[in-house]
């Protein structure tokens, strides 16, 4: 970024339905607000469930693109941890783009839709799920603020999380629900 620019901004979201081999499920929308810079600076949310129990989780990360389709998330905070598994250590996290639906994240194959964008060139909404299953779209989550189930309780969801930030802040969960 040029000395005295202004940084950019963009919201990114993505929609996740993600079953892992031993049977743990996540199920949510996670919400990135990116900044410009060397490397990016990334503010996130996640909310939805893990294994049908409401969950939220919040924290900071950066990012550093390091070619098409590759990229290197630093979970650098994790301020709210609301969730039925412990939480992870703060780790770094590789996605790999394999073919325009199909990346990796340290490892482990996950299908994306549209593929993924670098960040600020427009990728903005993104579908994951596991390969092969294509995409679902989840048109409401339960909501858990708190109030408990009503008729008015669920809640469209709008977006899908962007790029490999998604990927990156499931992937923070991943660890800790394989040990389940």
């Amino acid at each position: 970024m040029p000395a005295g620019a202004a940084p950019r901004t963009e919201t990114v979201t993505g929609q996740f339905n993600v079953t892992l081999p031993n049977g743990n499920s996540l199920l949510g929308t996670v919400v990135a607000d990116r900044t410009s810079g060397t490397p990016i600076t990334t503010v996130w949310h996640f909310q939805g469930m893990i294994n049908g129990i409401a969950s939220q989780a919040a924290g900071t990360a950066t990012e550093l693109w390091r070619g098409p389709g590759v990229e290197t998330i630093q979970i650098t905070s994790i301020s709210t941890w609301q969730m039925p598994l412990a939480q992870p250590a703060l780790l770094p996290i590789q996605v790999v783009e394999i073919n325009p639906s199909l990346v990796t994240l340290n490892g482990i194959p996950m299908a994306i839709s549209p593929p993924i964008q670098a960040p600020f060139s427009g990728g903005l909404t993104y579908i994951v799920t596991n390969p092969a299953q294509g995409t679902r779209p989840i048109s409401a989550i339960p909501n858990t603020s708190g109030d408990g189930p009503g008729p008015g309780d669920w809640l469209p969801v709008l977006g899908l999380l962007g790029g490999g930030l998604l990927l990156g802040i499931a992937g923070l969960m991943w660890p800790a629900m394989r040990r389940r």
